[in-house]
């Protein structure tokens, strides 16, 4: 008997995965002068007279440059949070395996000792998560 989604053309097991794979960051070219090109295109800027056609130029280039800056500064901090995001499912996930139904009743202390490590990854991603959530916020 043929499924709906397998004659759709769709990968039923994908859609019941539990499991969602976060979304990779597009990479960002790195400009080591990218300083530099900000500056130069400041000091265009600040040469001409405003309401100029090239004011209006200088401006749009000093524009680009600051928001390519802007994504640079954002693109490490991304990748953080999505392996922070992962470790911490991780860690919440090899958690459920140990406190299943049986051990909640009769903790023994193997379970005790599998749990201190697996504790331990779950509060380093927790604070990761929380230090790329902070670093967002403006300061007071």
């Amino acid at each position: 008997m043929d499924c709906w989604g397998e004659k759709a053309g769709i990968d039923t097991a994908s859609l019941m995965s539990t499991k969602s794979a976060p979304a990779a960051p597009k990479p960002v070219a790195v400009d080591p002068n990218l300083d530099k090109k900000i500056a130069a295109a400041l000091k265009d800027v600040q040469s001409e007279p405003e309401g100029t056609p090239l004011y209006r130029s200088h401006k749009a280039r000093l524009d680009s440059l600051q928001k390519q800056k802007a994504q640079q500064q954002a693109a490490p901090d991304a990748e953080a949070k999505s392996k922070a995001d992962q470790d911490f499912n991780d860690a919440l996930s090899d958690l459920s395996m140990i406190l299943t139904k049986g051990v909640r009743k009769n903790m023994m202390p193997e379970q005790e000792q599998a749990m201190l490590p697996v504790l331990t990854r779950l509060m380093d991603a927790a604070f990761r998560k929380a230090t790329t959530s902070l670093k967002k916020r403006p300061s007071l």
